[in-house]
């Protein structure tokens, strides 16, 4: 079983129960390459100060900077900003990279209303659940979006209600309908550090991954996700014990969370505990019939084996489970391609373009779907 990790903005919600306090060992790891600056995630950049003042602050004399800034970053095409989902980037990063995670696109548009004075509120919004992979880390992704403006005490999270506008950086309409809460500020920068550690540990710095997981914890105690990530980073330093520690904190306040008790599972397994990890896991397994990718590693190992009707299969029973996964609907391509379904499989390469959230994986598909059509046309 491989290990789980809240890794994405808006994964899950700050439990009203307060989170015992994670243990702490700093004494084990080694000082930060660079020290975690919470004060840079929303520093305003002169480049965005010289964009809002000639782009917005202009239009404001003709409407307000409320309607200017949200015109500038959503309608007139004042900047062009890309979906990227590859880093997680402080408001600075997103605007001089034009791109960014919705996290990252939410904290650069909070940078530029902080400058204007404008009132903003942040929301998590609840999507379907949707899983990646990212090395040998499973990765839970969420939604934040941004309000511009003072909600009123029946704001329904409509595009306008005259006082506020909705802000949100994802391809259309789905978040506008989903149901939301609102975030405070602290748990906006917790939710960035958590990703930066996340995103360290996937790259094997573990050292950094940990004092990123601390900070998140130091500016929202009771941020579920960091716990979470704290305990994964302890289980990949070695640190077995207070690894447990943690996942079992969590469940103390949430006794069904998936992820903590997955975790568990695994620390528990390489703890050499097989007989509470077994009670673990059918606790688990009430919950969670099959893991996150289930079906898609039954589909890998059936494709290895030139098995590929029912890989096809598989591949599609995983596709329902989350249709937005690119991996999916690439090995669906593959599979299909084996079978001779070149209709088929140029569509599910459409899907795995479409679906992908980083310019890199976007140019390899398009590639791909080229090569593809070329071969379909000799035929």
């Amino acid at each position: 079983m491989l290990m789980i990790i809240v890794a994405l903005s808006g994964c899950a919600s700050t439990p009203t129960v307060r989170l015992a306090q994670a243990p702490r060992n700093d004494a084990g790891f080694k000082p930060p390459a660079a020290p975690v600056d919470t004060t840079a995630i929303l520093k305003i950049s002169t480049e965005m100060q010289h964009f809002l003042n000639k782009e917005v602050r202009l239009q404001a004399r003709q409407s307000d900077k409320k309607r200017g800034l949200f015109d500038a970053l959503q309608r007139d095409s004042k900047v062009t900003l890309d979906y990227d989902s590859s880093i997680t980037k402080t408001a600075a990063e997103t605007f001089a990279s034009r791109s960014g995670n919705c996290l990252s696109l939410v904290l650069m548009t909070a940078a530029m209303a902080h400058y204007l004075d404008l009132p903003i509120h942040y929301q998590q919004v609840f999507l379907d659940e949707s899983w990646s992979r990212v090395g040998n880390l499973y990765v839970s992704s969420g939604h934040v979006n941004i309000i511009l403006g003072t909600k009123n005490s029946n704001y329904s999270a409509q595009l306008d209600d005259f006082n506020t506008l909705l802000i949100d950086f994802l391809p259309g309409p789905q978040a506008y309908k989903q149901r939301s809460v609102s975030l405070s500020e602290a748990q906006v920068i917790a939710m960035f550090l958590n990703n930066r550690a996340a995103e360290l540990l996937a790259q094997n710095q573990i050292d950094d991954a940990y004092w990123h997981a601390v900070a998140a914890l130091q500016t929202e105690p009771n941020f579920q996700p960091a716990h979470n990530t704290l305990g994964v980073i302890y289980r990949r330093h070695g640190d077995l014990a207070l690894a447990e520690t943690v996942f079992r904190q969590i469940l103390a306040t949430e006794p069904n969370n998936v992820i903590a008790l997955s975790n568990l599972v695994e620390a528990l397994q390489f703890m050499g505990k097989p007989t509470e990890a077994a009670l673990q896991l059918a606790a688990l397994r009430q919950i969670q019939a099959y893991p996150p990718f289930h079906f898609f590693n039954l589909g890998q190992h059936a494709m290895a084996q030139a098995r590929y009707a029912e890989a096809r299969s598989l591949f599609e029973q995983e596709a329902k489970r989350d249709p937005y996964n690119e991996e999916t609907h690439f090995w669906l391509a593959q599979a299909n391609l084996h079978l001779g379904d070149l209709s088929e499989a140029s569509r599910q390469l459409s899907l795995a373009r479409d679906h992908s959230t980083t310019p890199g994986a976007q140019d390899m598909y398009s590639k791909k779907l080229k090569a593809l059509t070329a071969l379909s046309q000799q035929r």
